[in-house]
């Protein structure tokens, strides 16, 4: 069985790991900061809830993970989008999804 560390290195490696721990969160918060475009709002909800149609005619694709959410929403509910995000303002809910056109 070999030696355990001395506790003056297992301290260091602890706070190694907890600093990589925090700038990763760093980088994944600011890779996520992104504008979001408010004023939209849907015109159609089609295929049960896999795409959604906004009043600009762009047309998404939501994660089927999340079409449950997205199957039961109302058109001229009031959509926020945030990157790949689709926030129903009505419904204070959010799916994920993909802009096709």
């Amino acid at each position: 069985m070999a030696p355990a560390a001395p506790r003056s290195e297992r301290m260091s490696w602890l706070a190694l790991i907890a600093l990589v721990a925090i700038l990763s969160l760093a980088a994944t918060d600011r890779a996520s900061a992104q504008i979001c475009e408010d004023g939209h709002w849907i015109d159609a909800v089609l295929n049960d809830g896999r795409l959604i149609r906004l009043e600009d005619g762009s047309l998404w694709q939501v994660d089927s993970i999340d079409t449950v959410t997205s199957s039961i929403w109302l058109p001229v509910s009031d959509i926020i989008i945030c990157g790949n995000r689709l926030i129903n303002e009505d419904d204070n809910e959010t799916v994920h999804a993909r802009r096709l056109r």
